[in-house]
């Protein structure tokens, strides 16, 4: 089978496809799917009309007798027009909150979440804030009150240091694998602090808990999503860090943490701890972004999140995964998906790959801000497609994009706030 490049034309140069009677696959040519002003209206139907329309509404219909209108009761148009601060404003005095810029951040952050702009929703915002009203936090405690955490006050922070930076999940299985290792050789000269079973015990448990850590960091051998034990690993790490809290207690109780045996043990088991908070932290984030409530009202797929860390790039920063699930469902239905790569390697970038899957029938969007990766993915299409083909899938259409990818956005839609009208009526 030939494989050409469209090199002009409609399609222009970014683009290959074997036939241009192709079909493609609903949401293929980009990721996030444009709602429409309806439904952008639709979120603010809680935002109540300021003032009434003046202009009258004709009042039509057959009857055998006809009554002068009553000009009194005659119903009004609806107007919709696009909102500007004074709704916002208008919407905090209606319920019952000062028009600070700190309250206005809420309430927009709100809408651009597409939750209602309700008194119960700026509440628990601030709850979860609980008095903090930097510009992160109020993003985060909004996020965590729209995948339906908000009684969990926990959750904005974990989400504020996702956030501020997603890439930390590498560093931090690093941190906790060499605190890990520096524990283990303090508890070979420390045997003497605590009862022989119990050291014995508890150096089993730390040997298990590195081969479990080994497995996301094998170059030799990566691991394969089926080994991707998340909630595992976050069940695992804060059982072994209450153990140690234990130990500490238990220590520090008897008055024998003042030896230079029991300090440098009590240091050691404090930075794995702080090390196993971190690591857990962003497993959790991960989590929580892969939740999703029916209360968020913003258009766009819904995705299950992964990170796995990518040993041959630099700067170590994880490999981002996202698969689309099946309507209302958390499972993912593999002959109907949509799935979205997105790493960093030392020769091409930043790149994100956006593969729509139907049945046995691909369609790849790759988004790359360098022009010569773009030209790469082009060039070796034919490779591409033969190794699908091995697969037994068949790679109908490749197109390149000239920008990066937003996984944050993908995970986190947004309103676009400048689409929102707000509707005046009454009858």
């Amino acid at each position: 089978m030939g494989i050409s490049v469209n090199a002009g034309g409609a399609r222009g140069r970014n683009m290959w496809d074997p036939s241009t009677q192709g079909v493609k696959a609903s949401g293929a040519s980009g990721v996030e799917k444009p709602f429409s002003t309806e439904e952008a209206q639709a979120v603010n139907r809680n935002v109540a009309a300021s003032n009434p329309v003046e202009t009258a509404k004709p009042v039509s219909g057959i009857r055998e007798t006809p009554a002068a209108p009553d000009k009194s009761q005659a119903a009004r148009p609806d107007v919709a027009r696009p909102m500007d601060k004074s709704d916002i404003v208008s919407q905090l005095l209606r319920i019952q909150k000062a028009p600070t810029p700190d309250n206005v951040q809420i309430l927009t952050t709100l809408l651009q979440y597409g939750l209602e702009a309700s008194g119960q929703n700026f509440e628990q915002t601030q709850s979860l804030l609980k008095g903090r009203n930097s510009t992160s936090l109020v993003e985060s405690s909004v996020a965590s009150l729209s995948k339906g955490l908000g009684t969990a006050p926990k959750s904005v922070e974990v989400l504020a240091n996702f956030l501020k930076n997603p890439a930390a999940m590498s560093g931090q299985l690093q941190q906790v694998q060499v605190a890990l290792r520096h524990f283990q050789q303090v508890m070979s000269w420390s045997q003497q602090l605590f009862d022989p079973g119990l050291m014995a015990g508890l150096s089993s448990i730390l040997s298990e808990m590195d081969d479990q850590f080994k497995l996301w960091t094998n170059k030799d051998d990566p691991m394969s999503l089926s080994a991707l034990q998340r909630s595992g690993m976050i069940q695992d790490s804060k059982a072994l860090s209450s153990f140690l809290s234990g130990l500490q207690e238990q220590l520090v109780g008897a008055g024998r943490h003042r030896t230079p045996e029991a300090k440098a043990f009590l240091e050691n088991l404090g930075m794995l701890r702080d090390r196993l908070s971190g690591f857990t932290e962003s497993l959790l984030a991960h989590e929580i972004l892969s939740v999703h409530q029916s209360v968020q009202h913003v258009a766009g797929d819904k995705y299950l999140y992964f990170q796995v860390p990518n040993m041959l790039a630099q700067q170590q920063q994880p490999i981002e995964l996202l698969l689309k699930k099946e309507g209302k469902r958390k499972s993912v239905n593999p002959e109907k998906t949509k799935l979205v790569l997105k790493c960093v390697t030392p020769d091409m970038g930043e790149v994100s790959v956006v593969l729509d899957v139907d049945e046995k029938d691909l369609w790849m969007t790759v988004y790359s801000d360098r022009s010569e990766t773009r030209e790469n993915v082009l060039r070796w299409v034919g490779d591409l497609k033969n190794s699908f083909e091995s697969l037994d899938y068949r790679l109908k259409r490749i197109q390149t994009v000239a920008k990066k990818l937003d996984i944050k956005r993908m995970l986190l839609p947004l309103i676009n706030l400048n689409t929102l009208s707000r509707i005046s009526t009454e009858a």
